[in-house]
């Protein structure tokens, strides 16, 4: 694995098989929100943050994105677009 940002459209990401911290906590029962910039991969769902132990997520998976322009409202898989 390369030790540098997921850009948009490569086919990797951080290893599915490779516990995150809210993994962890949903284990505990507790409630996770991700918001921010997810750069660890967005090729397939499985490296979304709804498939990685986050609740909801508001955020963005790649960058030259400007925030006043494009937002994404998403639960475990879909989001809603606003523009």
């Amino acid at each position: 694995m390369a030790y540098s940002a997921v850009r948009a459209g490569e086919a990797w990401g951080l290893p599915t098989n490779f516990p995150i911290v809210p993994q962890f906590l949903k284990e505990l029962n507790y409630s996770t929100n991700f918001l921010g910039k997810w750069h660890l991969g967005a090729h397939t769902r499985a490296f979304l943050p709804g498939a990685r132990g986050f609740d909801c997520w508001f955020g963005i998976t790649q960058g030259r994105t400007h925030p006043f322009n494009y937002t994404t409202c998403s639960g475990a898989y879909g989001g809603i677009q606003q523009g």
